[in-house]
């Protein structure tokens, strides 16, 4: 009844990517290795949504880049929730709420005719 949400799951990537590169330019990085830092986001995790939730997740939680000392990587990943409803759930959770609206209109009418 769920599914990955790579929409999720590539806006806190990319949260937790302007944080670092903010990170970075506090730390005094030069701004040619905290643009390295954003393309190799891109590059070792972004670039593998296409191949699914376990390797986006793998790649997130592999992923380190140093720059003159300071590691950067994803932490606390798994506060977060990837998951979205399957449509064909969602569609069956309306039906069913339609269905009963139904029912209770149609009791509804016979006790007002009685």
């Amino acid at each position: 009844h769920t599914e990955f949400d790579d929409d999720k799951f590539r806006k806190v990537v990319n949260d937790y990517r302007r944080n670092m590169v903010r990170r970075a330019r506090e730390l005094g990085i030069r701004r040619e290795d905290r643009r390295e830092l954003w393309d190799e986001v891109d590059s070792q995790v972004l670039s593998e949504i296409d191949n699914g939730e376990h390797r986006a997740m793998i790649a997130a939680y592999e992923f380190m880049h140093d720059i003159d000392g300071h590691g950067f990587q994803f932490e606390d990943l798994f506060e977060h929730n990837f998951e979205r409803y399957t449509f064909h759930f969602t569609w069956a959770c309306y039906a069913i709420a339609r269905g009963i609206r139904q029912y209770d209109s149609a009791k509804e009418q016979t006790k007002e005719a009685a």
